[in-house]
């Protein structure tokens, strides 16, 4: 008498089966399985459809097809909810970008587009907008903001120049403005070290930040960087990407 498979040996099975889109589950009528195949992939492609549009248009729909198949069936993804699939596509990316040789900007590119996504859908933490910016002004950077730097003109790259694309290291702010619309500044390399260190240090005064940056180079003075952020500063504030730390940070 055969041994019965167990319940979880099917599911293993079903699994695989729907991952790589071929083959069959004894004891599963096909036409079903055909219809869990063609559901499971189509709302995975759909959902990185919507988050990379840019990176879709590129590589065509068979090429692109093939890296979402390759997503679904081999990525080990670490989170249920679908609304962080972009996140995990972003993850595995990364690791297969040496597979696209005539693309070497396209892990960089996801990054951005994902980036762009991101921002559209955060919540806005609670922050405190800043009236004036001396030296003890306590400064924070929203979290609706997120300073960038890529090998690649990312920001430029569509299916109509991507045979023209050239390695140029660019600077980006990519922020979402009260309209809940994301755009983007490009700056220098120093704007996005400066946003950086707002970042990572929540409550660091405009005097330290002098401090923090003149570190980077020798040729930064104390001077130069103080003028830096006199100019640099009323930009990002009059935005409301700078803004004062809130008391709950604080604590």
């Amino acid at each position: 008498m055969p041994q019965l498979k167990s319940l979880k040996q099917i599911q293993t099975e079903l699994t695989d089966v729907i991952r790589s889109g071929k083959g069959k589950v004894k004891g599963v009528e096909p036409r079903r399985v055909t219809i869990y195949q063609e559901l499971f992939f189509n709302n995975i492609e759909g959902f990185c459809s919507t988050a990379f549009p840019v990176v879709k248009s590129i590589l065509g729909e068979k090429q692109w097809l093939a890296l979402v198949r390759r997503f679904f069936k081999e990525a080990e993804c670490e989170t249920p909810h679908f609304i962080e699939i972009s996140q995990e596509f972003l993850a595995f990316l990364l690791n297969v970008q040496h597979d696209f040789p005539q693309f070497p900007f396209l892990a960089e590119l996801t990054h951005y587009e994902w980036v762009e996504l991101d921002l559209g859908v955060k919540f806005e933490q609670e922050h405190i907008k800043l009236k004036e910016c001396n030296a003890e002004s306590m400064l924070a950077l929203t979290n609706l903001c997120s300073p960038l730097m890529y090998n690649y003109p990312v920001h430029t790259i569509s299916a109509k120049n991507v045979k023209d694309i050239k390695p140029e290291l660019t600077a980006l702010v990519v922020y979402r403005d009260k309209a809940y619309d994301v755009k983007f500044i490009l700056v220098d390399q120093l704007t996005v070290f400066m946003l950086q260190i707002l970042q990572q240090n929540k409550g660091i005064t405009k005097a330290q930040l002098v401090l923090e940056l003149a570190t980077l180079n020798g040729s930064f003075t104390k001077s130069k960087m103080l003028d830096f952020l006199d100019n640099a500063l009323p930009k990002f504030i009059q935005l409301n990407l700078i803004t004062a730390m809130t008391k709950v940070a604080q604590n």
